[in-house]
């Protein structure tokens, strides 16, 4: 018989060689570049002063949490940073991501072994790699998954135990704080507890989850949004745009029914693989589409095992789990591979089950031995890729947005605003170059594509007039640029409302027009920059003076647009133009209603 001692070993040693690997892998390579919000949340982090911000709804705890690591590491090292304490954060997260994963893969397959396997491929995974040394939320949400699952599976061994039910609730409270999508996870859960408990404890078991996980995050809204606005504005109606205004983002291409399409399905497929690793692009649909295969294979294996009554709540959980994000992110934006990090823990803990399932584990066979060695080459080789493709650039240096920045820090005036398009170049102008800075996309994405009256929720944040400078690459005022389905020239009448609210443009008689002054300042590495004077208004002897100008100042910022670019534009679009200042779909100009 065994000693516990040594049962003990048997998991413990592997569970402490994972958890080494997960924290030294990260931090062999922290990265230069920041990617996609990080460098806004960094400042978010760093500063602390923006509350709107701060309590970002989509992910209410991550801010806030990541804020207290930072004032409290900056007590005691001076030189660390709001990017440190978010990786701090992360890696803590990441941590614990692994150890569950190593844990729920060992009670449901009995071998350390594969516990080992599975927890390394999630350590060296592409996005999630990447993702613990980002200022990002994607990570800890991971976490606090991972933690669901290992809950799941420890709670149907021993389904009267408390404390697991505890975890269970606690667990999936944090995910949903983590990241608002993990609230569709409530069906995967009921229907696992339906199927965990006998008839008599099923319903209390769905609504105590429910109300332990439900009254306490409703409790965290409620507390963020009285911060921000005060006891006065609350209100349902209020509390609820709060706690959904990521749904009001003017895109046509989120949250549509088209994207049940085969190229939705798959964009989807892609970025859910590319979790794991991205491939090479002459690969890249045959990986994918492999993928797609192996993904169905595993639904019908595992749905078959649970017909058959193996471990029936936890496959079915996971399944449901997998189908119900799956689903949610084809209609929602099937295009974004951080979003489908949410189903890392089904697929990996599916993935090892059905080879456990196929080939049990530990047994002394050549299938076995085989398996070993090829798992033991596609984690080296997983690790060496992504490595290569995604963690050593990021290593290199900041990165292209971070010199784009550089540039157009060296083209403005200090004291301008400055409206950029580009998410990227937009937050590293902010947090190393120290710019004013606004989010130029959102404001061109609701004059294309807003629905009639909508204000936009972050229109506080565009009251341009309160700046006596704001500048805009020319390049954003490119008439043939796509703002997904629109340009110029697709609308024409929307983009001389968004240039006229832009610039102030109004009727100042006899034909005559007004608009701030403009003019175009170039830096040393080309990039050129319009800059308005909010300070003063220069009168224009007609509108088509105004595009003159305009082409005079920007050199007609492309051939795609003729020698005179703005000029032949307005001279070919004039007739379904409205007269200047004329009320139109957004018709709120700076300094105006």
């Amino acid at each position: 018989m065994t000693s516990p001692s040594i049962s003990r070993t048997r998991w413990l040693l592997p569970l402490i060689l994972v958890v080494t690997v997960g924290l030294i892998v990260p931090l062999a390579y922290p990265p230069l570049d920041q990617i996609r919000d990080s460098l806004f949340w960094a400042m978010v982090i760093r500063d602390g002063n923006d509350l709107y911000s701060l309590y970002n709804p989509h992910h209410l705890i991550y801010l806030p949490v990541s804020r207290v690591i930072y004032v409290v590491l900056s007590q005691i090292c001076t030189d660390c940073n709001s990017i440190i304490a978010a990786q701090i954060h992360s890696v803590a997260w990441g941590l614990i991501a692994v150890a569950a994963t190593f844990a729920a893969t060992r009670r449901l397959t009995g071998s350390s072994w594969l516990a080992v396997a599975i927890s390394l491929t999630l350590i060296v995974s592409n996005t999630f790699w990447v993702y613990t040394m980002q200022v990002s939320p994607y990570v800890p949400m991971v976490g606090a998954l991972a933690l669901l699952a290992l809950a799941a599976v420890l709670l149907e061994a021993n389904p009267t135990s408390k404390l697991r039910f505890a975890l269970l609730v606690s667990a999936y409270t944090l995910a949903v704080l983590y990241h608002q999508a993990a609230v569709l996870l409530i069906l995967p859960i009921w229907i696992y507890l339906w199927l965990l408990y006998p008839a008599g404890s099923r319903i209390r078991s769905m609504m105590g989850v429910a109300l332990l996980s439900g009254v306490p995050v409703l409790i965290l809204y409620i507390a963020a949004f009285v911060h921000i606005y005060g006891v006065g504005d609350i209100g349902f109606a209020a509390l609820l745009k709060f706690a959904t205004r990521y749904a009001s983002i003017p895109d046509p291409t989120f949250s549509t029914l088209a994207n049940f399409s085969a190229d939705g399905l798959f964009s989807l497929l892609k970025y859910q693989f590319e979790n794991f690793f991205l491939p090479p692009w002459r690969l890249r649909n045959v990986a994918v589409l492999t993928f797609g295969a192996l993904l169905a294979f595993l639904l019908i294996w595992h749905l078959t095992q649970a017909i058959r009554g193996r471990s029936r709540a936890v496959r079915v959980f996971l399944l449901a789990w997998l189908t119900t994000m799956l689903l949610f992110y084809l209609w929602a934006n099937p295009t974004e591979d951080a979003y489908l990090l949410v189903n890392m823990p089904p697929l990996l803990l599916l993935g090892i089950w059905a080879l456990h399932d196929i080939i049990p584990f530990p047994a002394r066979i050549p299938g076995a031995m085989i398996a070993c060695l090829a798992a033991a080459a596609t984690l080296v080789g997983l690790a060496w890729w992504n490595l290569h493709e995604s963690i050593l650039p990021m290593h290199a240096s900041k990165g292209r947005y971070y010199e784009k920045a550089r540039l157009i820090a060296e083209a403005t005036p200090k004291n301008c605003h400055i409206i950029e398009l580009n998410q990227l170049t937009l937050q590293n102008l902010g947090y190393y170059f120290g710019r004013s800075t606004n989010d130029g996309w959102d404001v061109i994405s609701w004059f294309y594509h807003g629905k009639e009256n909508s204000i936009p929720f972050t229109w506080e944040r565009f009251r341009f007039a309160d700046h006596a400078c704001l500048a805009i690459p020319v390049r954003n005022l490119s008439l043939a640029m796509n703002v997904r389905t629109a340009n110029g020239m697709k609308e024409p009448r929307l983009w001389f409302e968004y240039f006229s609210w832009l610039t102030a443009l109004r009727p100042a008689g006899a034909g005559q027009v007004q608009t701030y002054c403009f003019k175009v300042a170039r830096g040393a590495g080309g990039e050129a920059m319009l800059i308005l004077d909010t300070t003063k208004t220069c009168t224009h002897p007609t509108l088509a003076a105004t595009f003159q100008a305009l082409d005079k100042a920007t050199g007609a910022i492309g051939p795609e647009h003729g020698a005179h670019g703005y000029s032949d534009w307005f001279m070919q679009y004039q007739s379904v133009l409205p007269p200047p200042g004329q009320a139109g779909k957004h018709s709120r100009f700076p300094g105006q209603g």
